[in-house]
């Protein structure tokens, strides 16, 4: 079995060049060598000119792909903005109509300690009117 360290390398190689082309964008749904060869062999139509660029197209073409890339970068800011905000205002609303309920409960609770309050000193009032009433019928 000679070469297998080799063919591990190169398989790591390919995994991570793989991996290099699936972060070239989010919005891309396939980024593979096939794709990209696809894609390039269909932006030629088929034809693909291989020649030597002068400095002033690479420089063009280097000033397109960066335009691009800011497009795109703004592109996914405003969809993830556009995204959160709704979020945010969502989560807020929950918990500040959690929060008031919370408080309703406890107020409705409380409530009803003020009147369980008033109904155990009406009892003792009643037992100690009773007892007085025993005292005075009885006589000390």
């Amino acid at each position: 079995m000679s070469g297998a360290g080799n063919m591990q390398s190169m398989n790591t190689i390919i995994r991570n060049n793989r991996n290099l082309l699936r972060k070239i964008s989010i919005f891309k749904k396939d980024s593979s060598f096939m794709s990209a060869r696809k894609a390039y062999l269909k932006a030629f139509q088929g034809e693909v000119d291989i020649r030597k660029l002068s400095k002033q197209e690479l420089r063009k073409i280097r000033e397109k792909v960066i335009k691009e890339r800011k497009k795109e970068s703004l592109r996914l800011w405003i969809i993830s903005f556009l995204i959160t905000i709704p979020i945010l205002f969502l989560s807020y609303n929950l918990y500040n109509s959690f929060v008031q309920y919370q408080n309703k409960k406890l107020n409705e609770n409380f409530v009803s300690d003020k009147e369980l309050e008033k109904i155990l000193i009406e009892r003792e009032n009643q037992k100690k009117i009773e007892k007085y009433e025993f005292y005075i019928n009885n006589g000390d």
